[in-house]
């Protein structure tokens, strides 16, 4: 059974499966009444994507690719 954590149902999402996370590196992830509706490196898929679902408060999570996900930003 999953855990909620008091955030968000998309929060919970990300936070229960973080483990799998990791295999969507450098995409894109729509999260969506606790459940993953989509993942794609084309922002413009995941665009679609919403409006083809008619989500209307998306939660979209982008995942750092490995060359990415060492950088600072300031």
């Amino acid at each position: 059974m999953l855990k909620s954590w008091g955030e968000s149902p998309e929060m919970d999402w990300l936070i229960n499966h973080a483990h799998e996370v990791e295999e969507y590196k450098g995409e894109w992830l729509v999260i969506y009444a606790g459940e993953l509706v989509g993942h794609s490196h084309d922002f413009s898929r995941i665009r679609a994507l919403i409006s083809e679902k008619k989500i209307r408060s998306p939660f979209v999570y982008y995942v750092p690719a490995d060359e990415e996900s060492n950088c600072v930003t300031i």
